[in-house]
C-alpha cells in the first residue's frame, strides 16, 4: 500500500468512528454518549496523537453517561481534557494508558458500573510515564471489576490516600503497585486522610452502605 492510500485509508477510518457517535439522544440535562471498546494504542495504530484527541472530543463534549467503556490512550502532554467535565457514569470500564499527560480530572464523575471489563478491571490505568494525578472527587462506586494501575512511577494519592473498600465490595484483586508511594509525593493539603490530588477539592466521598470503617471527621 503506498503512504497516500494509507493515509486515506486512515482518513476513513477515522471519519466512520465520528460517524458513530451521530445521533446520539439528549433528554434535558442527561447526554448519552458512545465510548469505545478499543484496548490499548495499537487498536488506533496509525493516528496520531491529535487525531486521537479530536475523535475524543468529538465522543464526550456535553456527555454525561458514557455507554461502553471510556478509554484515554495514546495522547499527548499538550492535550486539553476539559470536554470530560460532565461525565456522571460510564457503564463499562476506565482504560487510561500510553499517555504523555501529567493529570486527568473527571470532576463530575458519580459511578463506573462495570458491566464490561477489561480482563477483570473496572479501572485499569497503565504506561503513563508523567501522570501525577487522576482526580474524581465525586466517585462513589466502581459497581463490578477491580483496579489495576500498572507503570506509573510519579502517579500520587491512589496508592496510599484513597479508601477503595469504600468504592468497591470486594477489594481483593486490586494491585496498586504501579503507583508511587507516599514518601515519593509532595505532602498533601486535603483536610481529610482520604483524598485524589493534594488539595482539599479532591476529598474522597464516602456513602457507600457497605462500608463502616470511618469516623464523622472522615465521611462526608
Amino acid at each position: 500500500m503506498t503512504v497516500t492510500a494509507a493515509m486515506c485509508a486512515r482518513t476513513i477510518v477515522f471519519h466512520l468512528l465520528l460517524c458513530m457517535i451521530i445521533a446520539i439522544p439528549v433528554y434535558g440535562q442527561f447526554q448519552t454518549c458512545r465510548g469505545t471498546q478499543l484496548g490499548p494504542v495499537p487498536a488506533l495504530h496509525g493516528f496520531s496523537a491529535t487525531d486521537r484527541l479530536e475523535l475524543y472530543r468529538e465522543m464526550y463534549t456535553g456527555c454525561t453517561f458514557v455507554e461502553y467503556n471510556l478509554e484515554i490512550v495514546g495522547l499527548d502532554a499538550s492535550a486539553d481534557l476539559s470536554f470530560l467535565s460532565n461525565i456522571t457514569e460510564v457503564e463499562g470500564y476506565i482504560l487510561i494508558a500510553e499517555n504523555a499527560f501529567s493529570a486527568i480530572a473527571l470532576p463530575q464523575l458519580l459511578i463506573v458500573y462495570g458491566n464490561t471489563l477489561y480482563f477483570d478491571r473496572v479501572l485499569r490505568v497503565s504506561d503513563n510515564p508523567v501522570l501525577t494525578e487522576i482526580r474524581l472527587p465525586e466517585l462513589r462506586e466502581l459497581s463490578n471489576g477491580f483496579v489495576l494501575f500498572e507503570n506509573n512511577p510519579v502517579l500520587c494519592f491512589v496508592r496510599y490516600s484513597i479508601e477503595w473498600r469504600a468504592l468497591q465490595v470486594n477489594t481483593t484483586l486490586n494491585n496498586l503497585t504501579g503507583a508511587a508511594l507516599q514518601a515519593n509525593c509532595p505532602n498533601m493539603t486535603c483536610s481529610s486522610p482520604y483524598c485524589w490530588g493534594a488539595n482539599t477539592l479532591q476529598k474522597q466521598p464516602f456513602n457507600y452502605v457497605g462500608f463502616t470503617n470511618c469516623t464523622a471527621t472522615v465521611c462526608s
